[in-house]
């Protein structure tokens, strides 16, 4: 290889190497050969007549030369997928194409919805392609080629091939049955666990006495969503945090379906609020808004994109996302201030 022949494949399988420190683990993240993956670092070792690894008994190590070069092509592909965005952002109208893209359930149910009309009005030749699943499946069908990004909420781990871009914030909140002494516990239990200021909706809980309020939380059967789900993750780190070990979960598939669980009185659950708001179905909600329990309520969808390997079509996306994303951020803003006049003007405050 010369090195006017090096390509980004060919810097994405050295970024993987270095990450893993390991060709042939390199090679199963990246659905290669390991032989493909060892001819790669080695032709690109030849192009630049440098050695990037040391070779070892339990893997490769990078050099000190392979450490700087490594700096550089992730510089390199972040800066190619940054001018393919301002790219896009001329091109505007005369994109078309097919543009395949994974989701998690609750991105592609809530959320999508919201968003793909007004970029398909905008680019009328863009043909979308969408692969529904939980965030770890979504991120399976990233590596695995099946799309070009992935929408995703929760925690994404870190690796050295893909590029996650925070887009919107996802505010998720405590649900239980309307007239159920869970949603007073869970108020109570927040408040004990350092939530100084709480929102709640359709509870009425001033005078609820009973205690060992955390452990009615512990008793109540949580409605889940399956492993792999970050919305699991999150209700997983939310027990952590209460430190409770709820005796009976029951796995459901969907949102919807634990929503109508919920109203129905087959338990509690963690539900995003724009679940809640774009459904009739009544359920009682809290969640902290202060203190130090209140992020765990909060995470951040992200859109996640091999590196190197943007294109116009995905860029043009992602501007309708943050185009969304600032929309909701006036929205909040609204919706706080009307909360915070609410609770001014019947003089209820946080739970005592």
């Amino acid at each position: 290889m010369l090195l006017d022949e090096v390509d980004f494949r060919t810097l994405r399988v050295f970024l993987e190497v270095a990450a893993t420190g390991s060709m042939s683990r390199a090679a199963q993240a990246l659905y290669l050969a390991p032989s493909t993956v060892s001819e790669a670092v080695r032709q690109l070792e030849g192009a630049l007549g440098v050695r990037l690894f040391v070779r070892g008994t339990r893997g490769v190590a990078l050099t000190k030369a392979g450490e700087a070069w490594a700096t550089h092509v992730r510089d390199i592909l972040e800066r190619w997928d940054a001018a393919l965005g301002e790219l896009s952002s001329e091109a505007r109208d005369d994109l078309s194409g097919v543009l395949s893209l994974a989701a998690s359930r609750t991105v592609g149910e809530y959320l999508l919805p919201r968003i793909l009309p007004g970029f398909l009005t905008r680019h009328p030749g863009i043909d979308v392609r969408l692969l529904l699943g939980n965030t770890e499946e979504a991120i399976l069908a990233l590596e695995r080629r099946e799309a070009v990004g992935a929408l995703v909420e929760g925690d994404v781990p870190p690796r050295p091939t893909l590029r996650k871009v925070p887009v919107l914030l996802d505010v998720l909140t405590f649900a239980a049955p309307v007239g159920g002494r869970e949603i007073c516990a869970a108020c109570r239990c927040f408040s004990e666990a350092g939530g100084l200021r709480l929102r709640r909706r359709n509870a009425a809980c001033r005078t609820w006495k009973e205690d060992d309020a955390c452990g009615v939380l512990a008793r109540a059967r949580w409605l889940v969503r399956e492993p792999g789900s970050g919305t699991r993750a999150l209700t997983e780190g939310l027990w952590q945090a209460l430190g409770i070990l709820p005796v009976q979960t029951l796995t459901l598939g969907s949102m919807h379906a634990i929503l109508e669980g919920v109203a129905a009185g087959l338990g509690v659950a963690l539900l995003p609020e724009r679940v809640l708001a774009s459904s009739t179905v009544r359920v009682a909600a809290c969640r902290p808004l202060t203190g130090p329990l209140a992020p765990r309520f909060v995470r951040r969808f992200h859109l996640v994109t091999r590196l190197g390997e943007g294109n116009l079509l995905l860029s043009a996306f992602a501007r309708a996302v943050r185009a969304s994303a600032e929309e909701e951020r006036d929205e909040e803003a609204i919706y706080e201030d009307e909360e915070h006049a609410r609770e001014g003007s019947d003089g209820k405050g946080p739970i005592p």
